[in-house]
């Protein structure tokens, strides 16, 4: 018998996972950019908001 406990502990597993994923995916862009266009560049500096917010967003539902 599947509980509420149980779809919500999967539902909550997918959904990391997803994060996760976009959490990885936007950091090698990042690194990229790093190497192409340098630490400080407004491209870079922005990817790194965008990395900050998907970790902020992933620390949210793990805590959760």
């Amino acid at each position: 018998m599947v509980t509420l406990a149980d779809t919500t502990f999967r539902y909550k597993s997918h959904q990391l996972g997803f994060i996760y994923d976009r959490m990885v995916k936007v950091r090698s862009e990042m690194l990229e950019m790093e190497r192409l266009f340098g630490l400080k560049h407004e491209l870079t500096v922005a990817k790194s908001q965008e990395l900050d917010l998907i970790i902020n967003e992933y620390m949210k539902h793990s805590i959760s």
